[in-house]
């Protein structure tokens, strides 16, 4: 049955050959997706066996550090991977699975330090796996230079997107910027800068009293929009 005035919708009808075919296109992108997921991984272990056996404590950190990076691609790309392809995710679980495998590799060994995630609205995947990526690099700065000698601390995790565009904000009240702190730039505020740059963004950093904010804000040309008057 029909309501009244209105056409019946157009029955679509899949030739079996082209539907045999989408399917096993399907199944080829998931197979792959599992085999790079498990590359990752694989490739993460293998960092960390290296890492046990250098001399030097400075190259251990680095290839701890390049651990970390790996792990938190491998943790987006299984999100994402559930997400499904091309769809807009969902920032709260998103940020949420991502702090929860942050917290599991980096910080449960290290001394009491915990991740808080506030977030809300949802993202194109490009920019979501970017902005993951920028949250896993301002994570790692802020344990290797907020909170010396094991201090314990919070770092807090906050992004808000909608219409007006997203504003990304993460804080920690841990010692703060300190004086010779722009006379020397790492790879992750290199890496950070990179990907601000390729989302069209903006990066702001601030005290927090205690503490840091770095802030990273695509928004609107309007200033009055929401974003930039999120806090």
């Amino acid at each position: 049955m029909t309501c009244s005035g209105a056409a019946p919708e157009p029955i679509v009808e899949c030739h079996p050959d082209a539907c045999e075919l989408l399917h096993h296109e399907k199944m080829l992108v998931r197979e792959l997706e599992h085999r790079t997921l498990n590359s990752l991984q694989i490739i993460a272990s293998m960092i960390s066996i290296k890492a046990r056996t250098v001399h030097s404590e400075e190259a251990r950190r680095h290839l701890e550090d390049i651990r970390q990076r790996v792990l938190s691609v491998a943790t987006m790309q299984r999100h994402l991977h559930v997400s499904g392809v091309g769809k807009s995710v969902e920032m709260a679980p998103y940020l949420m699975q991502l702090c929860e495998s942050l917290t599991r590799s980096m910080i449960e060994s290290r001394g009491p330090v915990s991740l808080v995630v506030q977030a809300a609205g949802a993202l194109p995947t490009k920019q979501a796996e970017s902005i993951g990526l920028i949250v896993t690099e301002l994570v790692i700065n802020a344990l290797k230079h907020a909170f010396p000698d094991n201090r314990s601390g919070e770092i807090r995790i906050s992004c808000a997107a909608d219409a007006n565009g997203w504003r990304l904000s993460v804080s920690d009240n841990g010692v703060g910027r300190q004086e010779d702190d722009t006379a020397h730039v790492g790879t992750g505020t290199r890496i950070i800068a990179l990907l601000a740059h390729a989302l069209d963004a903006r990066i702001e950093t601030s005290s927090a009293q205690p503490g840091t904010t770095v802030s990273v804000i695509r928004a609107a040309a309007d200033p009055s929009g929401a974003i930039d008057a999120a806090t």
